[in-house]
């Protein structure tokens, strides 16, 4: 778990590196603000309590490695919807297949065709304008009104978001609606003030979790387009707070809390307790995506097993 949310997190900051070397001391000033989770790994690694961890000397080659990496190359296809060959959708499937092909086949980590997420996507859009008086469909900004909070009325969550295809899906139909209408003026300040507050994922692994974060980050900043075309779909993140992408057990119950590493951090238990607030809180009315394609769930809290023998077949 470590070990590859380390590695991907310095992926992200190296996507994110502009200029001069690329360092480990100074990598946590290149992770977008909107990762906080990663932002507190990086500066406990980069602190003098880390120096004698035994894989401390592990980080730095990796931080090598990716120092002289051509990052322009390794994102030329970033975006473009051409199969296998984006390396942002289809890289961590590609990695566990050959680092832990067992863990690949218990957590149900397949990529979702393209096609698939459009489809969903543009079905859901559909549903709310035909079926729930939502004229503006996903791209609906309207509040419930409420008098202690300001809350959306459409709020939509992926429950097993793996690296963000769905989430990415739904930025980029919203993102192709904008240019028909001839909207681009207002999609910055959109995607702040009323997309990103509305988008949530929850997510078991650390590494798909990590990638969801930078993945949607450079989709926000456009990064696929050329830099007159980022001038007017690039999002300024430094406007929000984080992207609503938690790491956390989506079948435990909402009060569970206090998760931690064994490194003795509270990284985890800030992101589950912030899930927990999602889960118990929040009006969400659309959920969507794919279940991890493994058949069953290797969690088997008696939470989640009482309320799935409702539905259980004799």
């Amino acid at each position: 778990m470590f070990s590859q949310t380390l590695a991907y997190g310095l992926f992200a900051a190296r996507v994110q590196h502009q200029s001069g070397s690329f360092r480990l001391e100074t990598a946590v000033r290149e992770i977008p603000r909107t990762m906080p989770f990663l932002i507190e790994l990086f500066e406990y690694v980069t602190s003098r309590r880390f120096e004698d961890e035994p894989y401390a000397g592990y980080i730095e080659d990796l931080t090598q490695v990716l120092a002289n990496a051509d990052m322009p190359e390794v994102l030329r296809d970033f975006g473009k919807h051409t199969g296998k060959s984006d390396p942002v959708l289809h890289f961590y499937e590609t990695f566990l297949g050959a680092y832990d092909p067992a863990e690949r086949e218990r957590r149900g980590v397949y990529y979702t065709p393209e096609s698939v997420v459009s489809y969903i996507v543009r079905s859901i859009d559909n549903l709310l304008k035909s079926d729930f008086d939502c004229k503006e469909g996903l791209a609906d900004k309207s509040k419930l009104g409420r008098a202690k909070d300001d809350t959306h009325r459409v709020l939509i969550l992926d429950p097993a978001c793996g690296t963000g295809s769905f989430l990415y899906g739904i930025v980029d139909h919203l993102r192709e609606q904008f240019a028909k209408g001839n909207n681009a003026g207002e999609w910055k300040d959109y995607v702040t003030s009323h997309l990103i507050p509305r988008l949530f994922g929850f997510e078991l692994l650390m590494a798909p979790y990590a990638v969801a974060h930078f993945k949607l980050g450079l989709q926000f900043e456009a990064r696929h387009l050329s830099p007159e075309q980022q001038k007017i779909w690039g999002a300024d993140l430094k406007k929000a707070n984080r992207l609503n992408v938690f790491l956390t057990d989506t079948l435990e119950p909402w009060g569970t809390k206090n998760h931690t590493l064994p490194l003795g951090s509270d990284f985890i238990a800030t992101e589950t307790n912030a899930a927990a607030d999602v889960k118990s809180m929040l009006p969400i009315l659309i959920v969507l995506g794919n279940p991890p394609y493994s058949g069953h769930s290797a969690s088997k809290s008696e939470w989640i097993r009482k309320l799935v023998d409702d539905y259980s077949v004799a």
